[in-house]
């Protein structure tokens, strides 16, 4: 069966405003079509489908965050404190706290043998 391009992003433009839809692949499920004629059609590519997708991320994540911000429960207001906290307000509240950097001179004099699975090692 032949699909209209633009009648099948039309319909998917507005499953996923209308179910709040989060993936590509949740917007196929509401279509009339085969998954694969949604990607034949290239319809994942589409910028107005993405931005759709994007904004019904951020707006859970801003209600989301706004459930933390006014719960009483300890550990939504430290996840919401992790989230919007300094590195350094991160470090100082962390249990373990690993800081990974490598200085160049503490690599000098290190020497890489890479034995391959004939047994021989590739410096030889």
């Amino acid at each position: 069966m032949a699909y209209d391009k633009k009648e099948l992003l039309k319909k998917a433009i507005e499953a996923a405003k209308k179910n709040e839809l989060f993936f590509i692949d949740d917007i196929v499920t509401f279509l009339p079509c085969s998954r694969s004629t949604f990607y034949e059609h290239k319809l994942d590519k589409s910028d107005e489908l993405k931005t759709i997708i994007e904004q019904n991320k951020i707006n859970v994540k801003v209600e989301l965050r706004n459930k933390f911000r006014y719960s009483d429960n300890a550990t939504l207001l430290m996840a919401l404190y992790k989230l919007i906290c300094s590195d350094k307000e991160r470090e100082k509240l962390a249990m373990e706290y690993r800081k990974h950097s490598v200085d160049k001179d503490t690599l000098k004099g290190f020497e890489i043998n890479i034995i391959h699975s004939n047994g021989k090692n590739s410096n030889n």
